[in-house]
């Protein structure tokens, strides 16, 4: 139970990209309809994929930031 624990923090990334991944894919679904053209398969898994792995990226990117501002600040190295 304590690894689960310890692992929250990946369900919920995973949680967070599956839904941006979902929304791009919506939207993409969305623009399709209005330029009135079909939506393949293989752009539906392209705009899903490159969404997770951007989302996946923008997590993770976001506490290293926050880490590194913060040692910046304590060591006065701004």
């Amino acid at each position: 139970m304590r690894l689960l624990y310890e692992l929250s923090w990946l369900w919920e990334m995973i949680g967070i990209a599956m839904a941006a991944a979902v929304v791009c894919v919506a939207c993409a679904a969305l623009i399709c309809k209005a330029a009135k053209k079909k939506l393949s398969r293989k752009v539906i898994a392209v705009v899903a994929a490159a969404a997770f792995a951007g989302a996946v990226l923008a997590d993770t990117y976001a506490p290293l930031n926050v880490f590194l501002k913060t040692r910046a600040y304590l060591y006065g190295l701004r």
